[in-house]
């Protein structure tokens, strides 16, 4: 008689969900001024982030920078009060962004606040071409010193171990050509903070897992990327994290009519355990959504066909 294998399914069906029962209040580490800028979308994201990463105290800054009110910095990064022409110049340099980072905040903060525009002299049907120049500007800038660094650390799989949801972001990202931008990710990661997903984002470009490209985070083919020795080791770290998400997210959604939780022990011949692995793959992998323009969320599936073992 064939030996007895147990085949188990553990699905998590709605991994924004999931995400909401476990997510850490921050996660902000390893970040620059210089890198959370250039995923800013306006000025007033960029403070906010930049306090929560600095560890600088708004009073401490506002010392620094020249303010007499020792609460301003604070208002500005909560969106209580707004950077004026007068204060602009003060906020950029003690944030230390260089020429090309002060620039490219300028125009962030004219994008915004009208008062500023009049002084620059800057019209607002022009801002967006200045915007794109000055992100590229200040991209190219930013990367010279840090190629050499990015190939030392490909090899490094610690580095890829300490970004959080690696798997559900890598899925995010969407199609390997096109990839998506931070909106269209946190649209279908609903429900992790935009911090999470700035920091996460940013690791994986430093590392070489995704590449930011007109406005889009673009994935690297993982199974490309990890080769050699460190592929177990890199694929069994993401399927224990997702099983984790999965035990988690069954302690409050068993009973859900939209996700799915299935365990099953059932007796199977051994010649035919290498078809039963290949069709649980092709019908998971039949539902996969590759419209780059899709409007779906990410689910994630931890599925497991083993033998049964004491």
């Amino acid at each position: 008689m064939s030996p007895n294998f147990a085949a188990s399914v553990l699905w998590a069906g709605a991994c924004p969900s999931a995400t909401k029962t476990i997510l850490p209040v921050a996660l902000v580490l390893d970040m620059s001024a210089r890198t959370i800028l250039s995923r800013a979308e306006t000025y007033a994201d960029f403070v906010a982030l930049y306090f929560e990463n600095s560890g600088e105290s708004y009073a401490a800054f506002a010392r620094r920078a020249g303010f007499d009110s020792r609460s301003f910095p604070r208002d500005v990064a909560t969106r209580k009060r707004r950077i004026s022409p007068k204060s602009l110049a003060k906020f950029s340099r003690a944030m230390k962004l260089g020429a090309s980072g002060e620039k490219l905040f300028e125009i962030l903060v004219a994008e915004s606040e009208e008062d500023v525009r009049t002084t620059l002299r800057l019209k607002s049907e022009a801002i967006p071409e200045l915007l794109a120049r000055a992100r590229l500007r200040f991209r190219q800038d930013s990367a010279k010193p840090r190629e050499s660094k990015i190939s030392e650390k490909l090899s490094d799989l610690d580095e890829i171990f300490s970004v959080p949801w690696v798997a559900p972001l890598m899925a995010a990202m969407g199609d390997t050509d096109e990839g998506a931008s931070l909106s269209d990710i946190a649209r279908r990661l609903p429900n992790v903070l935009e911090t999470t997903l700035v920091t996460s984002l940013a690791r994986l470009e430093r590392i070489g897992f995704c590449r930011f490209e007109s406005g889009n985070y673009v994935p690297q083919n993982l199974h490309e990327k990890i080769k050699g020795a460190g592929k177990s080791a890199f694929f069994r770290k993401l399927y224990e994290e997702a099983s984790l998400r999965s035990m988690r997210r069954a302690a409050v959604a068993i009973d859900s009519d939209e996700e799915f939780f299935f365990l099953s022990s059932f007796l199977v011949s051994e010649s035919r355990m290498p078809e039963l692995k290949l069709k649980l793959r092709a019908l998971m992998m039949d539902f996969v959504d590759e419209n780059i323009d899709s409007k779906g969320q990410v689910a994630e599936i931890s599925c497991s066909l083993h033998k049964l073992a004491n």
